[in-house]
């Protein structure tokens, strides 16, 4: 009977009974002897020695699915004479390497937008003219292009598409002047711009934006520069949630702002929360482990933006009433103040009481 497929050419050339059923077993689950694929010397074949003899023997086997079979290694898959386990079987060993498939992601495809055009006042204009969020950011800003590097530019992207037609025309002399001078010139500025991108990083000011006081007003609890305020303080980079709204899309929404006092402001009054604003993604992070235990992953909680921009206000107006009842000598926990420095200063005050006596 032909094994092609499932025992190599190294096989024994000679089986017994035992040795025609594994085979028999191994051909109908399509399975493969995987340590007698590999063009090695015999004493690296044997798997078994009678110890009463020189008599070698290949009686143990690594079987493989037949699909798999470009993972295994059949060079680095053999017996180890050498192996101290205390046995006349010799220690057998495969060296493998898993190829998965990629796993589709379920759920519709979620828009990247290209936020770095925002920092255009026209473009910032175009958007705030049109009403809806996610379809005015679709149609103005476009989808985002992915760039590994911060410091990439827009000008050497388009460079790059530049480069990416003339590889075409790269065997034309012509071609290959116009090839070579685009690509000089993309890495000319790929140093630029880094260059002026660590300048930026590392000369830039951040800026401190002062909250207003809460009024008496029961009409306006909330002012629109309190708004304002949480807007801006909102991180950019975030994930957009559960209804894929950027924070940048709020600091530079100009309608937008109003309406989010309006609802701000409705909340303030009703003490109700939209149904809307209360949902959010739950996503789960793997730890360390065994995966397929649910103790071993941790979730976080993607809670929408304009969410976040009511729970910024709420923060400050607690945090200016809590400084009225919080003692002058509570530091925890409060802004400007450490609780290690006043710790600093017990011990100062207990090394002059001892020194002085």
């Amino acid at each position: 009977m032909n094994w092609k497929g499932t025992c190599g050419q190294h096989c024994n050339t000679k089986s017994n009974e035992r040795g025609l059923r594994l085979l028999e077993f191994a051909s109908y689950n399509d399975l493969m002897l995987a340590n007698r694929f590999g063009s090695h010397k015999p004493s690296r074949r044997a798997t078994w020695h009678r110890s009463s003899e020189e008599h070698h023997s290949q009686i143990d086997y690594i079987m493989v699915k037949k699909r798999f079979r470009s993972g295994v290694n059949v060079t680095q898959t053999r017996s180890f004479s050498g192996a101290d386990i205390g046995s006349d079987h010799e220690l057998c060993l495969m060296t493998f390497k898993l190829h998965l498939k990629k796993a589709n992601k379920l759920g519709h495809t979620r828009i990247k937008f290209d936020l770095e055009r925002l920092k255009d006042p026209e473009v910032v204009e175009a958007f705030q003219a049109t009403i809806a969020v996610t379809e005015a950011a679709s149609e103005i800003l476009g989808k985002h292009r992915s760039v590994k590097k911060p410091w990439v530019t827009a000008d050497v992207l388009n460079l790059c598409d530049k480069r990416r037609d003339l590889k075409k025309k790269k065997n034309d002399t012509e071609g290959a002047k116009q090839y070579k001078a685009v690509n000089q010139e993309i890495k000319k500025s790929m140093k630029k711009a880094k260059e002026n991108w660590i300048e930026e990083q590392t000369t830039g000011d951040p800026e401190v934006s002062n909250v207003p006081p809460a009024t008496n007003n029961d009409d306006h609890p909330i002012l629109r520069a309190e708004v304002e305020a949480a807007i801006k303080s909102l991180k950019k980079g975030k994930s957009a949630g559960m209804y894929n709204i950027p924070g940048e899309l709020e600091q530079a929404g100009g309608e937008m702002i109003s309406a989010l006092l309006t609802i701000c402001n409705k909340i303030w009054q009703t003490g109700k929360w939209p149904t809307s604003w209360t949902q959010f993604l739950i996503i789960t992070l793997p730890k360390k482990g065994n995966l397929q235990l649910c103790q071993n992953y941790r979730t976080i909680s993607l809670i929408s933006h304009p969410s976040k921009v009511m729970l910024k206000i709420l923060l400050d107006k607690l945090k200016q009433q809590a400084e009225k009842i919080i003692a002058e000598e509570h530091a925890g926990l409060r802004q400007g103040r450490s609780t290690t420095e006043q710790i600093f200063n017990l011990r100062i005050l207990c090394e002059r009481y001892l020194q002085h006596q």
